[in-house]
């Protein structure tokens, strides 16, 4: 027979196995959501090379759930020319982006109802501006999406 305390450790053994095996369960799908992700903006890059484009910022994923928002803070070049474009994964059917300049004022915005939403602007001055995506229709929370900047 064994001892409580070996029952315990027995117990204890188990349930960090179930909940191991319950954390590569959820990891699974997320890789898979990510994976996508990176396939579509791997697709983009290479279409838009050919136009002359080059990806010019370091490229942005993340998830969000539905209805939500996230910024990100890039630099642009005074006179050169920017196309941001956004993806997301299958359990999306709409993002949107919105770019503003430093002073909070919007420059373009994409709120098609789509998953791949570009906004462009050429810089009227070097600095700072925002790019906000906005997760408006995701079926299973969270989507994961992505973002990649080119300049040309």
């Amino acid at each position: 027979m064994r001892t409580v305390p070996a029952l315990r450790s027995l117990i204890l053994g188990s349930l960090t196995l179930g909940s191991l095996t319950l954390l590569l369960a959820l990891a699974a799908p997320a890789q898979a959501q990510m994976s996508s992700v990176n396939r579509q903006l791997n697709a983009i890059v290479s279409g838009l090379a050919d136009d002359g484009y080059t990806e010019s910022h370091l490229r942005r994923t993340g998830q969000l759930n539905d209805d939500r928002t996230r910024s990100y803070t890039i630099r642009l070049q005074e006179g050169m020319r920017y196309s941001i474009a956004g993806v997301c994964d299958d359990d999306c059917a709409d993002l949107d982006l919105m770019l503003y300049d430093a002073r909070g004022r919007m420059i373009d915005q994409d709120e098609s109802t789509d998953d791949h939403p570009v906004v462009s602007v050429t810089a009227p001055r070097s600095g700072t501006f925002s790019v906000r995506v906005r997760m408006y229709d995701c079926s299973a929370n969270p989507c994961a999406f992505g973002l990649v900047v080119f300049g040309e």
